[in-house]
């Protein structure tokens, strides 16, 4: 008879803390959000334990075991060693094992009560995709779509900041969703990562009021957005920003200064359009990178680059379609009022 309790994913959320216990590397790939990492077995710990399994299964589990051990202690005499009785985990491993069940089994016998994932990572891992197929079809989305330099990543802040529902695909990425949408020394997630962020956050929304997304492509860096999601926001309205294009420059070397104070990775970026845009014109642009006339370079990113890139992507869309016209992007609150107004069936109170 076991000293904690198993369950399900859909009966998740008395506890106060979410403990993935497997290796760093694991936990890195891919976790539950809002999960920490209390690994009861190191990355070199589990690599020893699994090559000596194909050997000799027995002692791989005495090892293991041992390690298992000796990592609780130290958890138990270091992180927890003033940890009150209110602590109350729900706690995973791979597949609901040996690692989660071991820790589990201490931790309750000391007192606390814990919680063990029924079939572990591999179980949520599983809800994960099936809801990702059938969440989207139950949502209502609104495109906010519009050039590069638009605005579009803010005003779907400020619209959430409103107490509108908004699905910001490129913060969940870590990626602008562009040649130059890389967030300097910030990695983007493994795709299983990002699809476990993206259904935590599809799972908050009310299917009876609108999602606010990005037009974005299929991809946004290294990750790509699940085909439901996709298909979804192609059949979506659409609400089109028209900014003039002095404005998006901006906004654009105010928000991309961490490129305008790294010149010599910006050339190195700019050398990859040497395959859709002419040689000479690529050199060009170095050359005003060099020259640091940052408001010519933008511009004529925008002209030759973005702007036709965004025109053929958008043409793949295949809802309504409104447009709001933009003068200054200074007043995202006032922005946002209109949105909501060019936007059929949404209101300011919603």
């Amino acid at each position: 008879m076991t000293s904690y309790d198993i369950i399900d994913w859909k009966h998740v959320g008395a506890e106060t803390e979410i403990w993935d216990v497997r290796s760093p590397s694991e936990f890195a790939e891919d976790h539950i959000p809002c999960a920490r990492n209390v690994p009861v077995l190191s990355d070199e710990e589990r690599a020893e334990v699994g090559s000596l399994y194909r050997r000799d299964p027995f002692q791989a589990r005495k090892l293991g075991a041992a390690y298992i051990a000796e990592n609780v202690a130290n958890l138990l005499r270091g992180t927890l060693r003033h940890q009150d009785g209110g602590l109350h985990p729900l706690v995973y491993c791979w597949r609901g094992g040996l690692r989660s069940q071991s820790i589990a089994t201490i931790l309750s016998h000391v007192g606390w009560r814990v919680h063990l994932l029924a079939g572990g990572y591999k179980a949520f891992r599983q809800v994960v995709r099936t809801e990702l197929e059938s969440l989207p079809g139950q949502l209502q989305f609104c495109i906010l779509a519009g050039p590069t330099g638009a605005g579009k990543t803010a005003l779907l802040q400020k619209l959430e900041s409103l107490g509108h529902q908004s699905l910001d695909l490129e913060g969940l990425a870590k990626h602008r969703g562009s040649l130059l949408g890389a967030l300097p020394e910030t990695p983007q997630p493994h795709q299983k990562q990002f699809e476990s962020l993206l259904h935590h956050k599809l799972c908050s929304f009310a299917p009876d009021k609108p999602v606010w997304v990005e037009a974005e492509s299929h991809r946004v860096g290294a990750v790509h957005i699940p085909d439901h999601l996709f298909k979804a926001m192609r059949r979506a309205p659409i609400i089109e920003l028209d900014v003039p294009r002095g404005e998006r420059v901006e906004h654009l070397i105010e928000n991309y200064n961490a490129w305008v104070n790294s010149p010599d990775l910006l050339i190195e970026k700019l050398r990859y359009l040497t395959r859709l845009r002419s040689k000479a014109t690529v050199e060009s642009w170095i050359d005003l990178v060099k020259a640091k006339n940052w408001s010519q370079l933008t511009s004529e990113l925008l002209e030759f680059h973005y702007d036709p890139t965004y025109h053929n992507a958008l043409k793949k869309f295949e809802g309504s379609r409104a447009q709001v016209k933009v003068e200054s992007l200074r007043d995202l609150e006032q922005i946002c009022d209109a949105l909501l107004n060019a936007s059929p069936g949404i209101s300011n109170d919603q």
